[in-house]
């Protein structure tokens, strides 16, 4: 195969993109040291560092920080706040069962479908706290989220 015929490459991602943000990077120790449990959590990065957990030292909750993509209209869901110039969604339930979900709004764009498409970073807190606990945790740490995406 000549140089000339190999696959095209795909354009570079658009400045602001998550494609090559770390998740683990938008909350610190200190972050979550803020919150209940959560004493120097180690982080958990899963595929492609696009999701990261957290876990509390007795293990009864988690605090995730997950990269996602979906219609604009589905991601403005919840109780709304703008954070360091982000929409932020908080949302009961957001993420399953025993969730508590902040969709922090980093970017919208239009694919190549012509569909309208945001680009958010989930902070999901999961486990056992009540509702109202894990809804105040996820507020609190949509804060540093928002303050340190691109």
């Amino acid at each position: 195969m000549r140089v000339n015929d190999e696959i095209p490459r795909r354009p570079a991602p658009d400045a602001g993109s998550l494609i090559d943000v770390d998740a683990c990077t938008l909350l610190t120790a200190t972050d979550l040291d803020a919150l209940p449990g959560f004493t120097d959590p180690a982080p958990d990065s899963g595929f492609a560092n696009w999701d990261c957990r957290w876990s509390t030292a007795d293990g009864s909750a988690a605090a995730r920080v997950i990269f996602d993509r979906g219609s604009e209209e589905s991601a403005r869901e919840g109780i709304h706040s703008t954070r360091a110039g982000h929409d932020v969604y908080i949302e009961e339930e957001g993420y399953g069962a025993n969730t508590c979900s902040a969709e922090v709004l980093n970017r919208e764009y239009r694919n190549s479908s012509g569909d309208d498409i945001a680009e958010m970073a989930l902070v999901v807190i999961e486990g056992d706290p009540p509702m109202a606990d894990m809804c105040q945790m996820a507020d609190a740490l949509a804060d540093p989220v928002a303050s340190r995406l691109p």
